[in-house]
């Protein structure tokens, strides 16, 4: 079932009347700018690995792209979505974002670099 953002925030963050973020998990909030404005680099470490995640505002929807990056070299990045408990592998997941096959849940898999053969 899906949560709007407070239920999210109560059910995952501890969120309350006095504290609408939560504490559980450190909370950064991003106004992502639309038009010419540049967008944000965030770059998140954990280790070798690296992500530059960069939020665009493009009008009609919000575009987060993410670079990846192993012992600061270009890497790729696996991605999976998760709805109603469910793994979905892209491509197709049964629904669509701005066109896109979409799932409630998008996580990035920034890990061991390998080729997969063809």
């Amino acid at each position: 079932m899906s949560k709007n953002l407070n239920e999210f925030l109560a059910d995952y963050n501890g969120a309350t009347a006095t504290t609408p973020l939560g504490e559980e998990h450190p909370v950064v909030e991003v106004d992502v700018p639309g038009g010419k404005e540049p967008s944000p680099f965030i770059i998140i470490r954990h280790g070798e690995f690296t992500v530059i995640v960069n939020p665009i505002g493009l009008g009609d929807h919000l575009s987060v792209d993410v670079h990846s990056f192993v012992a600061g070299e270009d890497a790729t990045a696996g991605v999976f979505g998760m709805s109603t408990g469910k793994r979905w592998s892209l491509p197709k997941t049964g629904t669509k974002s701005h066109g896109w096959p979409s799932a409630n849940l998008v996580a990035v898999l920034v890990g061991e670099q390998t080729e997969e053969e063809v």
